[in-house]
């Protein structure tokens, strides 16, 4: 009796962890972006992934004085009506500079130069250069920073962003955002330098960690070429 209740009691053991590794196993593969929509732009060779209660507001070509296609851009809007906006867009160039005089400090009022603080940087995914652009739009990878920014134009209110911008780490100098304040001819997301950004902007630091911030952060995790 003793021997048939031993090996019951084995087997059951081992259907429990059969049935624990199967369940764990299934947690690892299910789809974290499961009831999403696509978007895709196979001009611009890009596309993105949203979720399907987020209104998708996407100008699928961009076009030049010429009517050349230039690259394309959208706002995704969440159901509490906050928005994403991405473009991407091929003309551009590194911008202009901006030397702060002395005595400014970061933030103050009546700056020469713009103040600009990464209050985190997250690496992302890296893009490979869509087949159609004439030149590398996404640089090598891309970064998430939340930002703090505040323009040196009169009159001027420090605004949030979560942005998702390329960088070319491989360059010298080595352009890799890092945490930390500077100031300059500095934007809230790095599109002049790039062509290409993702943006969701909040309210405050807080928001930063909001349902929509947060979702807005995984949306910009799905952006890939074509």
């Amino acid at each position: 009796g003793w021997y048939v209740w031993h090996t019951n009691q084995s087997k059951k053991t081992a259907d429990t962890a059969n049935s624990q590794s199967a369940t764990a196993k299934t947690e690892t593969t299910a789809d974290p972006y499961a009831g999403w929509k696509t978007y895709t732009n196979e001009q611009a060779g890009l596309t993105f992934r949203y979720p399907s209660d987020w209104k998708n507001d996407a100008k699928d070509e961009v076009s030049s004085y010429d009517n050349s296609y230039e690259g394309t851009n959208g706002t995704l809007l969440s159901p509490s009506g906050r928005k994403l906006t991405w473009t991407y867009f091929f003309p551009g160039g590194s911008g202009g500079i901006c030397e702060p005089d002395p005595g400014d400090q970061p933030f103050a009022s009546n700056n020469k130069c713009s103040s600009k603080e990464f209050v985190s940087v997250e690496k992302a995914q890296t893009i490979k250069n869509p087949k159609n652009a004439p030149r590398n739009i996404f640089l090598d990878v891309l970064f998430i920073t939340r930002t703090k920014y505040l323009s040196s134009f009169q009159n001027s209110k420090i605004t949030y962003q979560i942005c998702l911008d390329p960088y070319d780490t491989t360059g010298s100098p080595d352009r890799t955002p890092k945490p930390g304040t500077v100031m300059g001819f500095v934007l809230p997301c790095d599109f002049f330098k790039t062509g290409f950004n993702a943006k969701f902007e909040v309210e405050n630091e807080a928001a930063f960690n909001s349902a929509d911030a947060k979702t807005a952060e995984k949306i910009m995790k799905t952006f890939n070429s074509l």
